[in-house]
């Protein structure tokens, strides 16, 4: 009777491990045919063709030229013997401000001296003074600049300068010699100074 029991045990626990194999083997080939259908999915989607679409850009572009000259008074005063012996400046940061699509060029020219009252006796005089007024550029700026004095037909301060979104310049005028001057009568002078932005 022992023994029975014993195969019947025996029995009992291979039948149950054959079972629990060929679950644990269907549980096995399940989930490997179930990756097998995501990764065949998956592949599937990857080979569906690329979409492609247009947009259309336009860009219109017209010349432009802008330009401000600020702070527009230059004033030289000659109080004295001391004043006429020394140098005089007159700098003005940021005086001319130019916008251009194209390359450029600027000119500066003034009107004859012109004293308050009356006029002036020897013309030549008139524009020797007016020469002896230098005006350059200061800094690195946009173009190729020269130191020019002032006069009625005028010169250009700045050459082949670039098409620029803003370029500023800074303005020296300045006197070093007041030699001219002195042939003057006592006298206020003035002139109006022209600057021409010319577009190449």
């Amino acid at each position: 009777m022992y023994i029975l029991l014993i195969v019947s045990t025996f029995i009992s626990i291979k039948l149950f491990t054959y079972i629990m194999y060929n679950i644990m083997k269907k549980n096995l080939l399940l989930a490997l045919f179930t990756i097998a259908a995501i990764c065949v999915g998956q592949k599937a989607q990857a080979q569906v063709a690329p979409k492609t679409n247009t947009a259309n850009l336009s860009i219109t572009l017209d010349d432009a030229l802008s330009f401000v000259l600020a702070d527009q008074a230059v004033t030289f005063t000659y109080p004295d013997a001391d004043a006429y012996a020394t140098s005089q400046q007159v700098t003005k940061l940021g005086h001319l401000t130019i916008v251009s699509n194209r390359k450029y060029d600027i000119n500066v020219k003034a009107s004859a001296l012109a004293p308050s009252t009356g006029t002036i006796s020897s013309p030549t005089d008139g524009v020797a003074a007016l020469a002896s007024v230098k005006v350059s550029v200061l800094g690195t700026p946009n173009g190729t600049v020269a130191e020019v004095p002032l006069s009625v037909a005028g010169s250009n301060l700045v050459t082949n300068a670039t098409a620029t979104t803003t370029s500023a310049y800074d303005i020296k005028y300045e006197i070093a010699n007041a030699g001219a001057l002195v042939k003057l009568p006592a006298e206020t002078y003035s002139s109006v100074i022209t600057y021409t932005v010319t577009q190449q």
